[in-house]
């Protein structure tokens, strides 16, 4: 009884292949979204560059600063959703790890009674 209450309150099984196609594909999508920003910042730059054209050197040295540090910004937030999302990747694998581990010492406890039931 106690073994069934157990497997209750377990979670779901993983499929691993799933969990790696998923986390892969996340990683994807957020290279994918970084390109995009790198690109999104050059057009701004160049806007940036024809919209300052009649200003002085000064109003033109503080735009680049100030999309200089966008930029930054927005690399320093993919640079932490990356490392965010390898974590969860770690962990996942982490936790396939002990599930297969349960599984495997669940199946080795349930044989041993069955095999000290047919030897009696």
């Amino acid at each position: 009884h106690t073994q069934k209450g157990k497997k209750k309150n377990e979670p779901a099984p993983v499929d691993p292949a799933t969990m790696y196609e998923s986390l892969k594909n996340r990683i994807a999508a957020l290279e994918e979204e970084e390109v995009l920003e790198e690109e999104e910042e050059r057009r701004f730059a160049e806007e940036a560059q024809k919209s300052v054209r009649g200003m002085e050197e000064n109003a033109v040295h503080s735009k680049y600063v100030e999309l200089f540090a966008e930029f930054k910004r927005m690399e320093r937030d993919h640079q932490k959703e990356k490392q965010k999302l390898t974590k969860d990747k770690d962990a996942g694998k982490a936790y396939i790890v002990q599930l297969n581990g349960h599984i495997l010492w669940t199946s080795r406890t349930s044989e041993r009674p069955v095999n000290q039931g047919k030897s009696d």
